[in-house]
Protein backbone atom coordinates (compact mmCIF):
# COMPACT_ATOMS: atom_id res chain seq x y z
CA UNK A 1 0.00 0.00 0.00
CA UNK A 2 1.52 3.64 -0.68
CA UNK A 3 2.39 5.34 1.97
CA UNK A 4 1.46 8.80 0.47
CA UNK A 5 -2.00 7.16 -0.48
CA UNK A 6 -2.57 6.33 3.09
CA UNK A 7 -2.46 9.39 4.54
CA UNK A 8 -4.17 11.53 2.39
CA UNK A 9 -7.71 10.85 1.02
CA UNK A 10 -9.48 13.31 -1.58
CA UNK A 11 -11.25 14.18 -4.11
CA UNK A 12 -10.11 12.90 -7.31
CA UNK A 13 -9.55 8.95 -5.60
CA UNK A 14 -13.07 9.50 -4.87
CA UNK A 15 -14.00 10.28 -8.28
CA UNK A 16 -12.22 7.64 -9.40
CA UNK A 17 -13.00 5.19 -7.21
CA UNK A 18 -10.03 4.24 -5.87
CA UNK A 19 -10.61 2.84 -2.66
CA UNK A 20 -7.83 0.44 -2.32
CA UNK A 21 -6.05 2.03 0.65
CA UNK A 22 -9.68 1.77 2.56
CA UNK A 23 -10.48 -1.82 1.69
CA UNK A 24 -6.71 -3.22 2.78
CA UNK A 25 -7.40 -0.66 5.72
CA UNK A 26 -10.45 -2.43 6.42
CA UNK A 27 -8.91 -6.07 5.31
CA UNK A 28 -6.32 -5.31 7.89
CA UNK A 29 -8.47 -4.54 10.88
CA UNK A 30 -10.98 -7.30 9.85
CA UNK A 31 -8.35 -10.19 10.00
CA UNK A 32 -6.40 -8.51 12.96
CA UNK A 33 -10.02 -8.46 15.05
CA UNK A 34 -11.00 -11.99 13.88
CA UNK A 35 -7.59 -13.95 15.08
CA UNK A 36 -7.72 -11.52 18.39
CA UNK A 37 -11.08 -12.85 18.91
CA UNK A 38 -10.59 -16.75 17.96
CA UNK A 39 -7.78 -16.91 19.88
CA UNK A 40 -9.11 -15.50 23.30
CA UNK A 41 -12.51 -17.18 22.89
CA UNK A 42 -12.06 -20.43 21.22
CA UNK A 43 -15.18 -21.96 22.88
CA UNK A 44 -17.33 -18.74 21.33
CA UNK A 45 -19.94 -19.84 18.53
CA UNK A 46 -19.30 -19.13 15.36
CA UNK A 47 -21.61 -16.74 14.06
CA UNK A 48 -21.14 -14.61 17.28
CA UNK A 49 -16.98 -14.54 16.93
CA UNK A 50 -17.61 -13.67 13.43
CA UNK A 51 -19.67 -10.68 14.22
CA UNK A 52 -17.81 -9.58 17.07
CA UNK A 53 -14.95 -9.52 15.22
CA UNK A 54 -16.26 -7.65 12.30
CA UNK A 55 -17.49 -4.75 15.21
CA UNK A 56 -14.01 -4.63 16.75
CA UNK A 57 -12.31 -4.61 13.33
CA UNK A 58 -14.63 -2.09 11.95
CA UNK A 59 -14.39 0.27 14.85
CA UNK A 60 -11.05 0.02 14.81
CA UNK A 61 -10.47 1.12 11.07
CA UNK A 62 -13.42 4.14 12.08
CA UNK A 63 -10.58 4.94 14.98
CA UNK A 64 -8.14 4.99 12.25
CA UNK A 65 -9.63 7.30 10.45
CA UNK A 66 -7.98 9.74 12.88
CA UNK A 67 -4.81 9.37 11.42
CA UNK A 68 -6.02 9.89 7.86
CA UNK A 69 -5.62 13.45 5.83
CA UNK A 70 -9.06 13.60 4.44
CA UNK A 71 -9.70 16.16 1.26
CA UNK A 72 -6.72 18.05 1.61
CA UNK A 73 -6.44 21.23 0.52
CA UNK A 74 -9.86 22.61 2.19
CA UNK A 75 -10.86 24.36 4.87
CA UNK A 76 -11.18 21.97 8.01
CA UNK A 77 -14.78 21.44 7.79
CA UNK A 78 -17.22 19.42 10.47
CA UNK A 79 -18.41 16.14 9.79
CA UNK A 80 -15.46 16.08 6.79
CA UNK A 81 -14.25 12.43 8.03
CA UNK A 82 -17.74 11.32 7.08
CA UNK A 83 -16.90 10.38 3.85
CA UNK A 84 -14.87 7.04 5.56
CA UNK A 85 -16.52 6.88 8.93
CA UNK A 86 -20.28 6.60 7.26
CA UNK A 87 -19.35 3.56 4.19
CA UNK A 88 -17.82 2.01 7.59
CA UNK A 89 -20.91 1.65 9.55
CA UNK A 90 -22.90 0.62 6.70
CA UNK A 91 -20.05 -1.72 6.01
CA UNK A 92 -20.44 -3.22 9.71
CA UNK A 93 -24.34 -3.14 9.24
CA UNK A 94 -23.69 -5.38 6.01
CA UNK A 95 -21.58 -7.66 7.01
CA UNK A 96 -22.73 -8.45 10.57
CA UNK A 97 -25.15 -11.36 10.95
CA UNK A 98 -26.56 -10.28 14.18
CA UNK A 99 -29.46 -7.15 14.82
CA UNK A 100 -27.99 -3.74 15.13
CA UNK A 101 -24.59 -4.50 14.27
CA UNK A 102 -24.18 -1.24 12.74
CA UNK A 103 -25.32 0.17 16.69
CA UNK A 104 -23.23 -2.28 18.31
CA UNK A 105 -19.72 -0.68 16.17
CA UNK A 106 -21.23 2.70 16.83
CA UNK A 107 -21.01 2.02 20.51
CA UNK A 108 -18.01 0.45 20.84
CA UNK A 109 -16.28 3.39 18.83
CA UNK A 110 -18.36 5.95 20.89
CA UNK A 111 -16.98 4.31 24.29
CA UNK A 112 -12.94 3.48 22.99
CA UNK A 113 -13.22 7.44 21.72
CA UNK A 114 -14.40 8.76 25.44
CA UNK A 115 -11.57 6.52 27.02
CA UNK A 116 -8.72 7.58 24.73
CA UNK A 117 -9.70 10.83 25.31
CA UNK A 118 -10.87 12.39 22.07
CA UNK A 119 -14.27 14.53 22.15
CA UNK A 120 -15.55 17.83 23.98
CA UNK A 121 -18.79 16.00 25.03
CA UNK A 122 -17.60 13.55 27.72
CA UNK A 123 -19.82 10.42 27.70
CA UNK A 124 -22.14 11.74 25.65
CA UNK A 125 -19.62 12.20 22.88
CA UNK A 126 -21.23 8.12 22.33
CA UNK A 127 -24.29 9.11 20.78
CA UNK A 128 -22.10 10.59 18.09
CA UNK A 129 -21.59 7.34 16.53
CA UNK A 130 -24.27 5.48 18.11
CA UNK A 131 -26.96 7.25 16.69
CA UNK A 132 -25.62 6.96 12.49
CA UNK A 133 -24.55 3.09 13.53
CA UNK A 134 -28.42 3.14 14.49
CA UNK A 135 -29.45 4.53 11.18
CA UNK A 136 -27.00 2.33 9.10
CA UNK A 137 -29.40 -0.69 10.33
CA UNK A 138 -32.79 0.92 9.78
CA UNK A 139 -31.72 2.80 6.25
CA UNK A 140 -29.43 -0.15 4.40
CA UNK A 141 -32.08 -2.42 4.01
CA UNK A 142 -33.94 0.03 2.06
CA UNK A 143 -30.80 0.61 -0.30
CA UNK A 144 -31.71 -1.42 -3.72
CA UNK A 145 -28.59 -2.36 -4.93
CA UNK A 146 -29.27 -4.45 -8.25
CA UNK A 147 -30.62 -1.07 -9.72
CA UNK A 148 -28.59 1.28 -12.06
CA UNK A 149 -25.12 2.75 -11.18
CA UNK A 150 -26.47 6.57 -10.82
CA UNK A 151 -29.47 5.10 -8.74
CA UNK A 152 -28.00 3.65 -6.53
CA UNK A 153 -25.16 6.33 -5.99
CA UNK A 154 -28.55 8.93 -5.20
CA UNK A 155 -29.64 6.29 -2.53
CA UNK A 156 -26.30 5.98 -0.70
CA UNK A 157 -26.23 9.79 -0.95
CA UNK A 158 -29.49 10.06 0.74
CA UNK A 159 -28.53 7.25 3.21
CA UNK A 160 -25.27 9.13 3.74
CA UNK A 161 -27.15 12.59 4.10
CA UNK A 162 -29.31 11.23 6.95
CA UNK A 163 -26.49 9.62 8.84
CA UNK A 164 -24.74 12.64 8.50
CA UNK A 165 -27.57 14.67 10.06
CA UNK A 166 -28.04 12.21 12.82
CA UNK A 167 -24.43 12.78 13.77
CA UNK A 168 -25.11 16.54 13.60
CA UNK A 169 -28.52 15.77 16.12
CA UNK A 170 -26.65 14.05 18.59
CA UNK A 171 -24.27 16.47 18.94
CA UNK A 172 -26.69 19.18 18.71
CA UNK A 173 -29.20 17.64 22.03
CA UNK A 174 -25.52 17.81 23.47
CA UNK A 175 -25.49 21.68 23.28
CA UNK A 176 -28.89 21.82 24.39
CA UNK A 177 -28.36 19.58 27.71
CA UNK A 178 -26.17 21.81 28.22
CA UNK A 179 -28.04 24.56 28.37
CA UNK A 180 -27.25 26.66 24.70
CA UNK A 181 -30.81 28.59 23.80
CA UNK A 182 -32.60 26.80 21.29
CA UNK A 183 -31.77 29.51 18.69
CA UNK A 184 -27.98 28.23 18.80
CA UNK A 185 -29.22 26.06 15.71
CA UNK A 186 -28.80 29.15 13.58
CA UNK A 187 -25.70 29.53 14.63
CA UNK A 188 -24.62 25.84 14.10
CA UNK A 189 -26.71 25.83 10.79
CA UNK A 190 -23.33 25.31 8.86
CA UNK A 191 -22.24 22.59 10.66
CA UNK A 192 -25.27 20.90 10.17
CA UNK A 193 -24.48 21.43 6.19
CA UNK A 194 -21.53 20.68 6.26
CA UNK A 195 -22.32 17.33 8.26
CA UNK A 196 -25.14 16.20 5.07
CA UNK A 197 -22.76 17.64 2.22
CA UNK A 198 -20.03 15.44 3.64
CA UNK A 199 -22.85 12.70 4.13
CA UNK A 200 -23.80 12.80 0.91
CA UNK A 201 -20.11 12.10 -1.02
CA UNK A 202 -19.71 9.57 1.08
CA UNK A 203 -21.97 7.38 -1.13
CA UNK A 204 -18.87 6.92 -3.76
CA UNK A 205 -17.04 5.37 -1.33
CA UNK A 206 -19.91 3.60 0.83
CA UNK A 207 -20.54 2.12 -3.62
CA UNK A 208 -16.85 1.30 -3.72
CA UNK A 209 -16.50 -0.74 -0.68
CA UNK A 210 -19.77 -2.65 -0.41
CA UNK A 211 -19.32 -3.62 -3.65
CA UNK A 212 -16.84 -5.80 -2.76
CA UNK A 213 -19.09 -7.29 -0.40
CA UNK A 214 -21.61 -7.68 -2.37
CA UNK A 215 -20.18 -9.44 -5.70
CA UNK A 216 -18.51 -12.03 -3.90
CA UNK A 217 -15.10 -13.67 -4.35
CA UNK A 218 -14.30 -14.85 -7.29
CA UNK A 219 -13.31 -18.62 -8.50
CA UNK A 220 -9.47 -17.87 -7.62
CA UNK A 221 -10.56 -15.96 -4.50
CA UNK A 222 -13.16 -18.71 -2.88
CA UNK A 223 -9.53 -21.38 -3.56
CA UNK A 224 -7.32 -18.62 -1.93
CA UNK A 225 -10.13 -18.21 0.75
CA UNK A 226 -10.38 -21.94 0.84
CA UNK A 227 -6.69 -21.94 2.10
CA UNK A 228 -5.16 -20.69 5.81
CA UNK A 229 -4.46 -17.29 5.28
CA UNK A 230 -0.70 -15.77 5.39
CA UNK A 231 0.35 -12.65 7.69
CA UNK A 232 -2.52 -10.28 7.92
CA UNK A 233 -3.87 -9.93 4.73
CA UNK A 234 -6.21 -12.76 3.13
CA UNK A 235 -6.90 -11.77 -0.17
CA UNK A 236 -10.92 -11.70 -1.04
CA UNK A 237 -11.63 -12.24 2.60
CA UNK A 238 -14.20 -8.94 3.29
CA UNK A 239 -15.96 -10.76 0.50
CA UNK A 240 -16.07 -14.22 1.85
CA UNK A 241 -17.68 -12.63 5.19
CA UNK A 242 -20.59 -11.15 3.02
CA UNK A 243 -21.44 -14.57 2.72
CA UNK A 244 -24.66 -14.33 5.20
CA UNK A 245 -24.75 -10.72 5.34
CA UNK A 246 -28.20 -8.72 5.36
CA UNK A 247 -29.58 -8.03 2.14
Amino acid sequence: MNTEEAVKFGFQQIRQGRMTFVTDMVERALNRAEALVNSENPGMDRAQAKDLAIIIGVAVAIMGTKLIQVLPGIPIAPGHKNVLIVPLLLLAASLTQMRFGGLWTGLTVGIVSVLSGYGQYGVLEIAHFAVPGLMADVLLPLVRRHSGKLWRIIQFALVGAAMGAGRFAANFLMILLAGAPKLAFVLYLPMFVSQVSFGAISAFVSIGLLELLWRGPTTGEEQRTAEPPSGDHAPGAMASRGAGTHQ
